[in-house]
This record gives C-alpha cells, sequence and structure tokens, in this order.
C-alpha cells in the first residue's frame, strides 16, 4: 500500500492510496552505478538490490483500473506519505530487514571461502570486496523452497546432492526467506544466482544482528551453517559439500 502526495501547481496537496501487488522486470533497465555508493544499509555496507531491474509497478488504481502499471520512478520519495508491506501468512518481517540481514552474513561467511578454488566464488568475492553484489529476498513455503533446491541444477546440469536436501529439510521451518546472491552481469541477462541464504520467516528477528533467523546459506561447492560458538563477538560458520559447482536459476512463482 503506498499513500502519496500529488505533485504539481494544481495538486492543492491531494493525496491519493493505490496498493500494488506485483512489477514487471527489464532486463536492459539499469541505475546508475554511482547509487551503490548511496544505498547501504549500514557505515561500511552497500549491495545492489534487484529492483535496479524493476520498470514498473503493477497496482489497482480506483481512477484507472486494475492491473495499472505504474513506472517505478515516477513516485518522488518526498512525495510518498508512508508504505504499508502485507506480510504473508507465517512472516514475521518484509522483504527488506531481509536482505539486511542477508548481506551482513554474506560478508561473515565469503571470509570463509579462501580454500575452496572456484571460478564464481572468486568472482562473487570480487563483487563483493567493489559493494556491487546483487540481493533479492523471496518469501517461500518449506515446500516451494524444499522443490527448488531439489529440482534445480547448475549451469553444468548438476542437482543437488540428495543426502543434502534430506538434512537441509529437517532444519526448514513453515516459512522461510530466500535471499538470492548474484552479481549484475548475471542476475538481468540470465536470470540466474550464485547462491541464497536462507533465513526462518516465522520468528521476529532482534534489532541487532540476529543470529537466531540465519538457517543456512549454499553456494557453489559449500553449504554454510552457524556455528554455535561466538568467537570475540563474531559467527563463526561450518562448511559441508555441496555438488553445485556453477550458477543456479532464480525462483521464479509458477
Amino acid at each position: 500500500m503506498l499513500g502519496f502526495r500529488f505533485a504539481g501547481p494544481k495538486s492543492r496537496g491531494d493525496k491519493h492510496i493505490i496498493p500494488f501487488f506485483g512489477h514487471t522486470f527489464n532486463q536492459d533497465a539499469w541505475v546508475p552505478e554511482a547509487n551503490v555508493n548511496y544505498f547501504k544499509v549500514g557505515k561500511r555496507t552497500r549491495y545492489m538490490p534487484s529492483e535496479a531491474w524493476c520498470s514498473s509497478f503493477i497496482g489497482h488504481d480506483d481512477n484507472f483500473g486494475p492491473n495499472f502499471c505504474v513506472p517505478r520512478l515516477f513516485v518522488h520519495p518526498k512525495q510518498v506519505q508512508y508504505v504499508v508491506e502485507l506480510l504473508r501468512p507465517n512472516a514475521c518481517y518484509g522483504g527488506v530487514v531481509a536482505e539486511t540481514a542477508g548481506v551482513n552474513y554474506l560478508y561473515s561467511i565469503l571470509k570463509k571461502i579462501k580454500d575452496i578454488e572456484n571460478p564464481w566464488l572468486s568472482r562473487l568475492s570480487e563483487y563483493v570486496k567493489e559493494q556491487k553484489v546483487v540481493l533479492r529476498a523471496v518469501f517461500l513455503t518449506k515446500e516451494q523452497y524444499m522443490s527448488h533446491l531439489r529440482h534445480d541444477m547448475d549451469w553444468k546440469g548438476i542437482n543437488e546432492l540428495p543426502e543434502l536436501c534430506n538434512s537441509l529439510e529437517k532444519s526448514v521451518p513453515s516459512a522461510v526467506w530466500g535471499v538470492e546472491v548474484s552479481i549484475p552481469q548475471l542476475f538481468p541477462a540470465n536470470l540466474r544466482k550464485l547462491g541464497e541464504i536462507v533465513l526462518n520467516a516465522t520468528v521476529v528477528p532482534k534489532k541487532k544482528r540476529d543470529l537466531n533467523i540465519f538457517l543456512f546459506a549454499r553456494f557453489p561447492e559449500m553449504t554454510m551453517f552457524l556455528d554455535k560458538k561466538i568467537v570475540k563477538g563474531r559467527a563463526e560458520f561450518l562448511n559441508m559439500p555441496s555438488s553445485i559447482t556453477s550458477h543456479l536459476p532464480l525462483f521464479q512463482h509458477k
């Protein structure tokens, strides 16, 4: 739900509310790379949100009818009065919170992959250093995520290990946020990712970094679990092998 104020000399400060329920995706769209210097979730933490390739929001406007497209950049932030996010059943927080938590975990996880010689992990590490990694938070039920996990295959046609899928299924709650991780050249052109960070969507996260919502993270050749040990205030991760060696398709609702 987007509440905003009309612009223009004849608007008289009129206000309007529009419910949005989807968006279009433009593979050719791009925002200035300088935007990464302004979009940040901390003093030193930045990333590229998948919204950079969102062309128009799809909503219902009582002035124009249903399924009406509103260009993403049409409404200026200064005009916006409020935004209300309607959460799916069993979700205790929204996608922006999930991405913020995901990027913090990502920076910690990638410090542990020095011993894994995988070209895609090396490429991902370079983009993380430049703070140009792309994140996309997707809300999924347990059934949706497990189906995606078992049936997706990487660029070389390799599926995930059945034993790993069976093990992960035991830790997946009824609803999760899958924070998909990609890079600028791979995400829009191929609709593919280099892995995902899976978070528990059924519990309310704390204001500070909450380790309790982290379930696991999956990247080429590795699956990372949170170690219960905390060393000097930092989380430690345990690594299990993954059969995936390359990039994977993005999740798509059918």
